[in-house]
């Protein structure tokens, strides 16, 4: 229970959405130094120093949740520690930190950065009862104590599990944004270390009859698919797998699109020689012309 959570590309605990995904890195070695804008210094190899360090670890681990929660708040822990502590937490622990955190009134900052990282910790040992509270925490939106709990559940092999916990949650904001299409992109970016025939078999072990996950799937990966032609070709047969053929037309859209970018004439080409029924072609045809208006319209914006 001691170690830091495992690195999964695209996911990190304090969770910036582009969907993505993207992206996520898990806790990980060094993201605290990451998070913080700080990287640790290489220490002396010398025997006496390496055994301060145990020393030193061995007096922080002793630390109870109380005291940890103390001397975080008031700074006299530095915050490059703080996840060597609470990774090391009991699932009592967790909670009791996070119920004396939330009667605290330090400041937001702090708040928030050692909320995100109880509730992760509480994830990895309880990701139902996480999951459950956060949510009653936060009823609106996807706030960042949530985030990180799907982070570390999905981190944890348990991708499905937390997609069937938030796909139900119609509640949207932004006129766009969803917890289920937040948890759909992050779900995306754990996949972005893999190729594509096993990122769309993967997608195709949820329960996602609208194909919110694959849709962004493809979304996400068109730029660098439309590199080369052997990617183009990958891309497309990875997503002519899924039994939903709204998928390979999602893939194909997007790819041109991305295409049309580097070489709308090339991509245009491409498309007219594709064996396509009418409406397909109409659809990819479409894309490639949305790029040049994407573009006048910019030009036009920045005027």
């Amino acid at each position: 229970m001691s170690s830091s959570p495992p690195r999964k590309a695209g996911i990190h605990v304090w969770f910036v959405v582009t969907l993505a995904i993207a992206v996520l890195a898990g806790y990980g070695t060094g993201s605290i130094q990451e998070r913080t804008g700080t990287v640790a210094k290489e220490s002396d190899d010398s025997p006496g120093t390496k055994a301060r360090q145990r020393s030193e670890e061995s007096r922080e681990a002793r630390l109870t949740s109380r005291d940890f929660l103390q001397g975080a708040l008031r700074g006299s822990i530095d915050g490059r520690q703080h996840w060597r502590h609470v990774r090391s937490f009991t699932g009592e622990e967790v909670k009791a930190a996070l119920a004396k955190l939330q009667r605290s009134s330090d400041p937001l900052n702090v708040h928030r950065d050692l909320e995100e990282m109880l509730f992760y910790r509480w994830a990895e040992l309880d990701p139902v009862a996480a999951n459950a509270e956060a949510k009653a925490r936060y009823p609106e939106r996807f706030a960042t104590s949530r985030k990180a709990v799907i982070a570390a559940w999905i981190n944890q092999g348990g991708a499905i599990a937390a997609w069937n916990a938030v796909k139900n949650e119609g509640d949207m904001w932004d006129c766009t944004q969803s917890v289920g299409g937040e948890v759909a992109d992050m779900l995306v970016a754990s996949l972005s270390d893999v190729d594509d025939a096993t990122a769309f078999r993967e997608v195709k072990r949820f329960d996602d009859e609208n194909c919110g996950i694959a849709h962004r799937l493809c979304e996400a990966r068109a730029a660098k698919a439309a590199e080369t032609p052997e990617a183009r070709a990958s891309f497309l047969a990875a997503a002519a797998t899924h039994p939903d053929p709204y998928v390979i037309s999602c893939a194909r859209d997007y790819l041109f699109k991305e295409w049309a970018k580097r070489d709308a004439e090339e991509a245009r080409a491409a498309a007219m020689a594709m064996t396509l029924d009418y409406d397909a072609r109409q659809s990819v045809l479409w894309k490639i012309e949305s790029v040049k208006q994407d573009a006048e319209r910019a030009n036009g914006e920045s005027r």
